[in-house]
Formats: C-alpha cells, sequence, structure tokens
C-alpha cells in the first residue's frame, strides 16, 4: 500500500510507494528536502498534523489548488493527497497519466475506463436517433417495393388504344382517313414468320381472323385496327410494355420528293414481308410508344 505521509516544512499531504521508504527527495511543493518516512511513523505524523488541523483555522482542504495535481521526482515518486482518495468527477481514482513512472496506486483498477454519465446518456440518445431515422426509411422504401412490385411479377395488364387519324385535304380542311391502318407491335419480340402483307394494306378488306399476317402480329402479342368512317380506331394490347406503332394513311399520299427511311425499312423488314409493298405511296407515321395504361393516340397526316 502507498505511503501517505506531510512534509515537515509545509504540510503538504503526500502519497508515495512503499517501496520508496528510506528514500531522500524534495518536496514537489516547497522543494524541501525529506526523507520517505516508514508506514508507521507516516501514520504517527499524521495522526499529529490531523489533530492540529481540526483546531487550526484555515483554507478547506477541497478547495487546495495543489490537492488535484501529480508531481514527479527524479527519484521518487510523488501524489499530493487530499484528506481520502482523489476520484476522477465521474469515474474511478485519479491516478492514470497523474501516476507517472512507477507501478500504481493499490486503489486504482487499469482495467477501468471513465466515462462521464452525460457522455453515456448522449450516445443513448444518438443511438436512439440513428434507429428512429433507420426505421422511417425502411418503412418508406419497403412500402414502395410492397406497393409497386416489379413488371415482371405483375399479371398482364390488357391495355386500350384508341385515337383519331386525319388528314389534309387540299383546301387546307382536315379530313377522317376512313381505312387507315394502324398496327401495335411490341419492341422486343419478333414472329417467327414475317406476316404477310396482302390482307394487311389499306386497300384490302379487312382481314379475317385466320389471315396470316394478322395472326403473325397476334402471335407477339401485337395488334392490327383499322380507322372507322370517322377517321376512329380501337385496339387493345395484351399487356404493358414498349411497343411500335405503325399509321398507315389510306387517303394521303407521299410526294415524290419523299423517300422512304431506310431506318424505317429496316425496322418494318424484322415484322413484314416485304416492308416497302406495305407502306406502297402512301404517308405513313412508323413511332415508338410506351404503354403503361390506357392510351389516346391522335395522328395528323399533312
Amino acid at each position: 500500500m502507498p505511503i501517505r505521509f506531510q512534509c515537515a516544512n509545509c504540510q503538504q499531504r503526500l502519497s508515495v510507494s512503499s517501496r520508496k521508504v528510506g528514500a531522500r527527495a524534495k518536496c514537489p511543493k516547497c522543494q524541501q528536502t525529506l526523507t520517505v518516512p516508514t508506514a508507521e511513523e507516516a501514520e504517527r505524523q499524521l495522526a499529529v498534523a490531523t489533530a492540529a488541523a481540526a483546531t487550526a483555522p484555515g483554507l478547506p482542504r477541497e478547495t487546495d489548488p495543489w490537492a488535484d495535481f501529480a508531481v514527479f521526482d527524479d527519484d521518487v515518486e510523488w501524489v499530493y493527497e487530499q484528506e481520502t482518495a482523489p476520484a476522477i468527477r465521474g469515474g474511478g481514482p485519479r491516478t492514470g497519466a497523474h501516476a507517472g513512472r512507477g507501478s500504481l496506486p493499490d486503489h486504482v483498477d487499469p482495467e477501468k475506463v471513465a466515462v462521464s454519465r452525460s457522455l453515456l446518456y448522449m450516445q443513448g440518445i444518438l443511438l436512439a436517433v440513428v434507429g428512429l431515422v433507420c426505421f422511417t426509411l425502411g418503412v418508406l422504401v419497403g412500402g414502395s417495393t410492397v406497393g409497386e412490385p416489379s413488371a415482371e411479377n405483375q399479371p398482364p395488364q390488357p391495355c386500350l388504344v384508341a385515337g383519331k387519324v386525319t388528314y389534309k385535304a387540299g383546301g387546307g380542311g382536315l379530313l377522317p382517313d376512313a381505312g387507315a391502318v394502324i398496327v401495335v407491335l411490341p419492341q422486343d419480340a419478333r414472329p417467327e414468320q414475317k406476316a404477310p402483307i396482302d390482307g394487311l394494306i389499306p386497300a384490302a378488306p379487312f382481314p379475317v381472323p385466320t389471315d396470316p399476317g394478322l395472326q403473325s402480329i397476334q402471335s407477339i402479342g401485337g395488334e392490327y385496327a383499322r380507322a372507322d368512317v370517322n377517321g376512329e380506331f380501337r385496339l387493345r394490347v395484351p399487356d404493358r410494355g414498349k411497343y411500335h406503332v405503325l399509321v398507315l394513311s389510306r387517303n394521303a399520299r407521299r410526294r415524290p420528293s419523299e423517300e422512304l427511311r431506310r431506318t424505317d425499312l429496316a425496322q418494318l423488314g424484322d415484322f413484314f414481308m416485304p416492308a416497302p409493298d406495305l407502306l406502297g405511296q402512301n404517308r405513313y407515321r412508323w413511332q415508338p410508344q410506351s404503354i403503361r395504361r390506357d392510351t389516346t393516340l391522335d395522328v395528323v397526316f399533312e
């Protein structure tokens, strides 16, 4: 155990390891040379000093600024002492960095770390806030995922595509393009056999259900329609998705200077045979179309 005694010159209370008995060193406060006493002599000195301090007025020990510091000598390790073993506020006994060289006092547990109570409260509040934020984000993300399942997991949802096809007459007015052809084809599908065009061109009668061209279109999830006398049409695709839409006029003709676009012919050639004969001299519109719900599609040929 440490030896606790008092400097005979300045009455500063000191503590030192018991193995330093008999060593000479300077008092860290008044620099007076003294000898470390034995435990018995130290107890006697402290008893006398305590009795004298009880009857003498003076500065209270707990307000003495020297009581909170550790000072080290070349030969002896000194620690200022209070009436009781000083403790680090919020933790264990005061040593650690104050102990310096040599062994720690017997009342110090070097395996423990002092943490203030307020710091523990702050950490707990921080963890609670982080947990609440993570929970909220999880509910939001999970709710959106559950509410909107991916397209692969959804059942087919047929969509209606309707609209009107008109063309500009010689006088500048718009007339219904009766007999115009409307074809909707999935972008990512190709028929095993390209559709023959004989029953699909605007000049031909409306194809019967067994028409090879119509069956080829429907086999990949596409659909075919003709505009009525008012230029209006309606067709239904079997599911949502990305499509190509072909609108082929019955009454509007291409100008001699207008040439068929090579890219259009290349894409149409994946579905129809032969694609140029399907278009003939009629004006047309070939465009991609994303269909996610019932869609209105109006086309004007000028």
